[in-house]
């Protein structure tokens, strides 16, 4: 700890009313729920819950040094940040970080009113903002569909989910250190939601559009980065329906494609299309059911998307590193690194840890002892070809 004294700052929250709804508390869980989450630091008072949250953007934005203490009391809520050395500018940078976030976590909430008052909410669903995340010092912004349930009741914790660990993974593929990937994971999501996983299909696109108010001011805060944009990645299908319909775009959004999203302060902000990093999860599941082959025949089928999730990935890094550069000619380079058929080991082995579970070390030996095949390597040199098409078309009919 430095010996240099503490800068602190302070923060009236709002009310106690207004901060259960923000912070989505309190968690709904029982007594035998509790007993689970013994020595594992669940959050259950207010208070608690919301140092908690801003605690984890305050290490996560590289501020180990810096501390929010939470008092609730007479009704409102009360915050103090105090940092030391390197984090003595963090107190001032997240009250105003913190009090325009709030602001706008009540349009979202007022979204969220409005969708329940005409009957388009269900009863296990909670509005949850993307708490706990890196909110000053992050490098891109990842645009999502909404956080599944377990990151809120379970975990209080937005990158416990699959999604977020698994992406994580490719960030570090594309040389990213395994401590700093939490820098990269700033969430958006277009319905800020808590809901169970399958519930998906329920947060549909015209729904998610409710949300585009609270949506642009979340990017309108969290995008600019000084006088340039910080780049964007946009996940999964209802991500790219509500790009196509926000900025107009007649033909459908397909996988690794540009878009520029136009912010009111006038930056035009890079928009790279992606899957959705649990959908290689997804199509091994069906993969399984529909041929009942060994791991090693499930290989070529998954190879499309992993290759497609590894170039976003690497776009991702590039584009952090430099914001200014161009985002087509980091898009080539991306594209040339990880269709060149050399990478074709690289990308087998991270099939074998991120889908089939294996361990490094395990997936490192069956590289080894099993000779890549001319298929697979023709599916990563030529992601257009016939073969790979065939690929494709086999998991397009899932």
């Amino acid at each position: 700890m430095s010996t240099q004294p503490a800068r602190g700052d302070f923060l009236n929250l709002g009310t106690i009313e207004d901060m259960n709804r923000l912070f989505s508390y309190p968690l709904k869980h029982d007594e035998l729920f509790e007993l689970t989450q013994e020595g594992r630091g669940l959050k259950t008072s207010l208070s608690e819950t919301i140092a908690w949250y801003v605690n984890s953007s305050l290490r996560r934005d590289g501020y180990n040094e810096a501390e929010a203490v939470v008092k609730a009391e007479d009704g409102h809520v009360a915050l103090t940040i105090t940092g030391h050395g390197m984090a003595a500018e963090a107190p001032q940078m997240y009250v105003q970080a913190l009090a325009r976030f709030l602001e706008i976590g009540k349009t979202g909430w007022e979204c969220s009113k409005m969708n329940a008052v005409e009957q388009n909410w269900h009863y296990n669903w909670r509005f949850f903002l993307p708490l706990g995340l890196a909110m000053v010092n992050h490098k891109s912004v990842q645009l999502l569909h909404f956080p599944p349930d377990s990151v809120l009741e379970r975990d209080q914790d937005y990158l416990k989910a699959s999604t977020t660990r698994r992406w994580a993974k490719l960030l570090i593929a594309n040389g990213v250190p395994a401590a700093e990937t939490d820098v990269y994971q700033n969430i958006v999501d277009i319905a800020p939601v808590s809901a169970p996983a399958a519930d998906g299909v329920n947060l549909n696109v015209k729904f998610c559009a409710t949300y585009t108010p609270y949506i642009t001011m979340l990017l309108e805060a969290w995008v600019p980065m000084g006088n340039c944009a910080r780049p964007m990645v946009g996940f999964g299908l209802p991500v790219r329906q509500w790009l196509q319909e926000r900025l107009g775009i007649p033909e459908s959004l397909g996988v690794l494609k540009l878009v520029t999203f136009g912010l009111q302060s006038g930056l035009s902000v890079p928009v790279l299309t992606a899957n959705h990093p649990s959908m290689i999860f997804n199509l091994d599941d069906k993969l399984k059911d529909l041929i009942e082959t060994p791991e090693d025949d499930r290989i070529c089928p998954l190879i499309p998307t992993m290759q497609e999730d590894l170039i976003a990935a690497a776009w991702q890094v590039r584009m952090s590193a430099d914001p200014l550069s161009s985002p087509e000619a980091i898009l080539q380079e991306c594209m040339a690194t990880w269709r060149d058929e050399v990478r074709t080991p690289d990308i087998c082995r991270l099939i074998y840890e991120q889908v089939f579970n294996l361990s490094k070390e395990d997936a490192l030996r069956m590289i080894e002892e099993r000779p890549i095949s001319p298929v697979a390597m023709e599916v990563v040199r030529n992601p257009s070809g016939e073969i790979a098409l065939k690929f494709r078309e086999i998991v397009r009919n899932f």
